[in-house]
């Protein structure tokens, strides 16, 4: 059977499904509020650079996390590429290959780990030109 609703009916009705996300929301964040506590500790420790975070402007706060975030990933890179391109050389070695093989092999990780650190500073260097 269809169900015919007036207009003022199914706005209510569409009223009454965001009040219902928003009440299961609520009760969500009540239910893990340990969980969220955890988080909001520790975006508070991560937007923290060497100031109080209450007296920086937003966006001062905002850049130091996002350059903390990214100094943090510049290293995972520069570790996880420096052992894959062992591992690569090892592996070219092992296989047989010459010291020139495994070199070429092995300096593919370190061009790549080269080109991710010089990213975010051309990306700088180019954001300051107006076209």
């Amino acid at each position: 059977m269809v169900r015919y609703y007036t207009i003022s009916d199914f706005l209510h009705l569409d009223e009454q499904e965001k009040l219902d996300a928003i009440e299961r929301f609520l009760n969500h964040v009540k239910r893990n509020k340990v969980i969220y506590s955890r988080l909001v500790l520790l975006i508070a420790l991560v937007m923290k650079s060497n100031g109080i975070v209450y007296a920086e402007s937003f966006e001062t706060s905002l850049n130091s996390s996002a350059r903390q975030i990214i100094d943090m990933l510049l290293v995972l890179a520069k570790y996880s590429f420096l052992g894959l391109g062992l591992k690569e050389m090892m592996s070219t070695m092992i296989a047989g290959g010459s010291f020139k093989d495994a070199t070429t092999s092995g300096m593919q990780y370190l061009l790549t780990y080269v080109l991710i650190r010089l990213y975010p500073s051309l990306f700088n260097m180019f954001s300051k030109i107006n076209f």
